[in-house]
């Protein structure tokens, strides 16, 4: 799955929301049960935006993981 940080910015002369896209990185979750639970290597980014790399970072790329698994047709 490819994964980005968004960021929300404001153009003022257009009186616009904009969007970037930051740090964009791709990573691999697997799954050997049919997308039941999945493994994944170490996070490298502050996914949940508390500061710091942890195993919630983790978490949250799994709980993504596993959500985007059950979308039928992706």
């Amino acid at each position: 799955m490819q994964f980005a940080l968004k960021e929300e910015g404001y153009d003022s002369e257009n009186r616009a929301v904009t969007y970037a896209l930051l740090d964009s990185s791709t990573r691999e979750a697997v799954s050997n049960d049919g997308g039941m639970t999945f493994t994944m290597g170490a996070a490298h980014a502050d996914v949940d935006g508390d500061g710091d790399i942890d195993a919630q970072d983790k978490a949250v790329l799994l709980a993504l993981a596993s959500a985007y698994s059950k979308i039928v047709n992706p």
